[in-house]
């Protein structure tokens, strides 16, 4: 763990942190909006166990550290999508170095792939949702309808076992009893996720040095 961390680390200064001000290129408010994980994906890494025998996707994966990182410290296999293009190059550019030194290092390690498109409507995503044992959604910021839409194409290709992690809910509020209200509810595809809510530590994501919540789901 420690040769990995060292590798990830390095590989993340040299090429990441150079490039980091094109991965803030978006439009304030919209789905785009760029945000890293920092201890988070470690507490995730120890609490799902992941290692050689498992499948992580990153759906909104960014310059692509998480699918770095988790591939380098527990060698599971990885997969990210990320739609803005500058990211989703860096993301590539990130993972060719990592395993390039890893190799040098004689390391062993999971097998790493980004690609750039929208989680929406990437041929490839069902497939990766499908044999995945963790999928990581960073949705803080998401609108309302990329969050359905997504939670959808996952909720129908995951394996019964598999677990979301994401920053806000997936699963509908019933906030109210009117009828609309009720309607989203029982049409809405987290209404098959049982949630748990959880709380990460200060400096856990890059966004704030306060503490927050996250999400785990599974299916009911």
């Amino acid at each position: 763990l420690i040769l990995a961390g060292q590798i990830f680390s390095s590989v993340y200064e040299k090429t990441v942190v150079p490039a980091l001000k094109k991965t803030r290129n978006y439009e304030p408010g919209t789905d785009e909006v760029y945000g890293e994980l920092n201890e988070l994906c470690t507490t995730i890494a120890q609490e799902t166990k992941l290692d050689f025998h498992s499948h992580f996707a990153d759906l909104g994966s960014g310059c692509g550290n998480v699918v770095v990182e988790l591939s380098l410290k527990t060698r599971c296999s990885s997969f990210g999508i990320e739609k803005v293009e500058e990211a989703a190059a860096l993301a590539s550019v990130f993972i060719e170095q990592a395993q390039l030194l890893a190799e040098a290092h004689n390391l062993q390690i999971g097998h790493m792939r980004a690609v750039q498109g929208d989680f929406l409507a990437h041929p490839e995503v069902p497939l990766q949702v499908a044999k995945a044992d963790v999928i990581l959604v960073n949705n803080l910021v998401f609108n309302p309808d990329t969050s359905e839409r997504l939670t959808e194409i996952i909720v129908q290709n995951m394996k019964q076992d598999a677990r979301i992690y994401t920053l806000s809910r997936l699963t509908p509020g019933r906030t109210t009893t009117n009828e609309i209200n009720e309607f989203r509810y029982a049409n809405s595809p987290g209404r098959l996720l049982h949630v748990e809510e959880k709380i990460f530590p200060p400096d856990s994501v890059i966004w704030t040095h306060s503490g927050g919540f996250y999400y785990v789901h599974t299916l009911i």
